[in-house]
């Protein structure tokens, strides 16, 4: 970035001091500290891994997370120089020579401008060295490691859709098709955690404005928000895979039950013919439970592009809980 010196006439750039500074004095030092402190909790014959997104990329941060004893997983954002055998080139030229191993599929969620859809992803893998960069004083001068690329084929994007594309770099042994699907899925569990966060906070239950005394009343705040949460993961998850042979016993009680059965029978009643009104599920499954919570918000069942989302199941489970509220204090004053 450039600035005008007053009255001069001339330009100079600014200084990144972020960029000048040690590692330890950075914010991205908390990852490593994050990974020390798992190691020191977690059995030392326990395989521990950290998956992080791009803000992870860090040659130091990958560098001290192995001296701590974790391993990494990590989406790759910057197109280092690396060599593969006596070849150093950038990730990117690598990976541009290596022919398709094999292919993996998964069922990509649709969101503001991406459609639903199964993406087919063409699968790269390869052992690469990464160099250190200058800034990196003390550390490993090179980390022999894995790269994971990943590829939306271009017959499964849809028109005016860019192709889903990862690049992921490990300390795990990557030698076959198998061995890269599963880093694959581990990457794509951060969804699912990202998630997660997003409902504790502002978009959620808004655990950052909470105004407690002690840590400890915090502390149990926090516990309580994760159980509601989870319920709502628990609920999507179950809904968009379908799987009828969970029962919604192992979420909800009998008197919940009971009072899911009750509703089912009101929104039946006001649209029987309708197929909002008829609850595709087989009864007492998890998704027929999920189907109800969720139209207990105003959640419309239209078809397969109206899947319910974690906000819609988090409001459906509040006016729940008043309902379950409101039929037991019935049955108390019979």
């Amino acid at each position: 970035m450039n600035d005008i010196t007053p009255n001069s006439g001339r330009t100079r750039k600014k200084t990144n001091k972020r960029a000048t500074l040690p590692y330890k004095d950075k914010e991205s030092y908390r990852w490593t500290l994050s990974a020390k402190e798992s190691a020191e909790c977690i059995p030392s014959d326990v395989r521990k891994t950290i998956v992080g997104d791009r803000e992870s990329d860090v040659y130091a941060f990958m560098d001290e997370t192995l001296e701590v004893g974790c391993d990494f997983l990590i989406r790759s954002t910057h197109n280092r120089k690396s060599s593969v055998g006596a070849d150093l080139d950038t990730l990117t030229e690598h990976l541009a020579k290596q022919k398709p191993m094999g292919e993996y599929s998964f069922s990509l969620p649709g969101r503001q401008g991406r459609k639903n859809r199964t993406a087919v992803m063409e699968v790269r893998f390869m052992p690469i060295t990464l160099h250190a960069p200058h800034s990196n004083a003390g550390g490993k001068e090179k980390l022999d490691i894995y790269c994971v690329h990943v590829k939306e084929r271009a017959d499964s994007v849809p028109a005016g859709e860019e192709p889903v594309e990862w690049r992921l770099l490990t300390s795990h042994e990557v030698t076959s098709l198998a061995q890269a699907v599963q880093c694959i899925d581990w990457y794509r569990c951060r969804w699912l955690i990202e998630e997660l966060f997003r409902l504790m906070k502002s978009k959620g239950f808004g655990i950052e404005d909470i105004q407690l005394e002690d840590g400890e009343s915090t502390k149990k705040m926090i516990s309580l928000t994760l159980s509601a949460v989870l319920k709502c993961l628990i609920l999507k998850r179950s809904y968009d895979t379908k799987r009828e042979e969970v029962s919604a016993r192992i979420l909800f009680t009998n008197v919940q039950l009971v009072v899911l059965h009750a509703l089912m029978g009101m929104i039946h009643a006001k649209n029987p013919r309708s197929k909002d009104g008829r609850n595709p599920f087989k009864e007492d499954s998890l998704p027929w439970a999920a189907w109800i919570i969720a139209r207990l918000q105003g959640w419309c069942d239209m078809g397969k592009d109206t899947r319910p989302g974690y906000i819609t199941f988090k409001e459906g489970l509040r006016v729940f809980e008043y309902q379950v509220a409101f039929y037991t204090s019935l049955k108390k004053d019979v």
